[in-house]
């Protein structure tokens, strides 16, 4: 039944572009059956709240909160370039070609990055339910498929959960151009994709996620500026995230569903250095998170003018 969909599909293609006196050649055709053979297998059910991981800080922010107590039942994503993944050889037994796994994915740049590797070769067996990541393929799609790959024009998005039974789940990781966090995983789905087209994908059931911590500062208030550019004073706070960040990563290992606002007060003397911080809303009521943000204040060298600035923070797990 699937090859005479597949053949009609065909037919109706073909003679659309007969009709518009386009030549159609067996090339085509393997491309566009390609296609279709693979939209038939995709299935729906990427999770549309899992935590997205944008760069090797964002890896080891997650590192770090394994480090504490703080439940990890989180799902991420992940987006690697074609350079990222490769392809095992093709298992004519099975009809199917395997992203390969063993050799795990790595991004890299500027002398950074990281490294995600599968939970079993970080020393763990395999679970019998786990994700084969596979498409099914026949001996010439799967050479157009290894083709596509090695000239950039294919992507894979993986999303997965933090590895619960390697040991350590996270551990640095040194190439010769560079440094970055090696992170064990256990995938729980996946899309393949070309160009903007997703052309195969599996995923579990039963997925849980749990938001990446965010710390996000709002524009100053300036009382008595006369007028003075607000913009040097919103780059000085919001400069202020990362450090900030890492304190609420401490909090949260000690209080997984930490989270609120925090608007403190800072009176600066002439040369813009803080001269006291004090608290003007707090729903946050984390002490520690508090002490960090006045010491992180007062370490900070905001713009001459005001003699007073009321700074707003809000620390939350992305949604």
């Amino acid at each position: 039944m699937l090859a005479n969909v597949l053949v009609g599909a065909l037919r109706k293609l073909g003679e659309k572009l007969r009709r518009a006196r386009e030549p159609f050649s067996l090339a085509k055709m393997r491309v566009v059956a390609l296609s279709l053979a693979f939209a038939v297998t995709a299935r729906a059910g990427a999770p549309s709240d899992a935590v997205r991981l944008e760069s090797d800080e964002d890896v080891a922010v997650v590192c770090s909160e394994l480090e504490g107590e703080a439940p990890m039942a989180a799902v991420y994503e992940v987006s690697l370039p074609a350079a990222a993944f490769r392809f095992r050889s093709f298992d004519a037994s099975r009809g199917q070609l395997e992203i390969d796994g063993i050799k795990g994915f790595q991004v890299k740049s500027d002398g950074r990055g990281y490294e995600l590797v599968l939970h079993r070769i970080a020393g763990s067996a395999p679970d019998h339910d786990e994700l084969a990541l596979a498409v099914p393929t026949t001996p010439v799609q799967a050479v157009e498929l290894e083709i596509a790959r090695q000239q950039g024009n294919l992507a894979l998005t993986l999303w997965f959960e933090v590895a619960r039974h390697a040991a350590p789940s996270c551990a640095p990781v040194h190439w010769r151009d560079g440094q970055g966090v090696r992170m064990a995983i256990e995938p729980v789905g996946f899309a393949l994709r070309r160009e903007d087209r997703t052309i195969a994908s599996a995923f579990k059931a039963g997925l849980t996620p749990v938001g990446l911590p965010q710390v996000v500062i709002s524009a100053p208030v300036l009382a008595g500026s006369r007028g003075q550019d607000p913009e040097p004073f919103a780059r000085a706070a919001t400069a202020l995230a990362p450090a900030l960040r890492r304190c609420y990563v401490e909090a949260l290992r000690g209080d997984p569903g930490l989270g609120g606002a925090l608007v403190v007060g800072l009176a600066l003397d002439g040369k813009g250095r803080v001269a006291e911080v004090r608290t003007e809303i707090d729903s946050l009521r984390a002490p520690e998170i508090l002490s960090c943000v006045v010491s992180e204040m007062k370490a900070t060298q905001f713009p001459r003018g005001p003699e007073r600035v009321s700074v707003a923070m809000r620390f939350a797990r992305a949604p």
